[in-house]
């Protein structure tokens, strides 16, 4: 595989390097990843860009570095500095949205109706209504999961 002109440092137990190098994972978007305590150069041109310190997520792009940036900014970045990279993430982005607006809408609809349900004095109901509306929740989130698994949604 042909080295990416991205490059995320980051240290295992980090959950900002986590949470940034899933949602590029998500994005389909290919970047070199260096845990910098396995990497002692890398480890230095952590502290090279962060003011002596190793602050993680840092990335790489092409000349440019971004200490911590949040993952909707570096895939901006590397929208702007490296197209090529988000053709794929961009052409399968489209499919998400529907997804994400039957799944609010489906839970609105809960509830209101659970609303309704205790403001009429069936207490249980509405609980039973609250249970179904959390299942929706996770049942929709599974959906986009597996979709995504199979590179057919880009999940912002």
């Amino acid at each position: 595989m042909e080295a990416s002109p991205v490059t995320v440092f980051w240290r295992p137990g980090c959950p900002y390097c986590m949470h940034l190098r899933a949602r590029l994972r998500r994005a389909r978007i290919h970047v070199d990843e260096v845990d910098i305590w396995r990497d002692p150069a890398g480890a230095a041109f952590v502290r090279s860009v962060a003011g002596g310190n190793e602050t993680v997520p840092t990335v790489r792009i092409g000349d440019h570095a971004l200490v911590n940036p949040s993952a909707g900014r570096l895939i901006e970045e590397i929208r702007v500095l490296h197209p090529s990279l988000i053709g794929v993430a961009d052409k399968t982005a489209r499919t998400a949205e529907p997804l994400r607006i039957a799944q609010w809408i489906v839970i609105g609809v809960l509830i209101f109706v659970s609303i309704l349900a205790d403001a009429t004095g069936h207490a249980a109901l509405s609980w039973g209504i609250d249970a179904v509306a959390v299942a929706t929740y996770f049942t929709f989130r599974s959906l986009r999961m597996r979709a995504i698994g199979r590179g057919r949604v880009d999940n912002h």
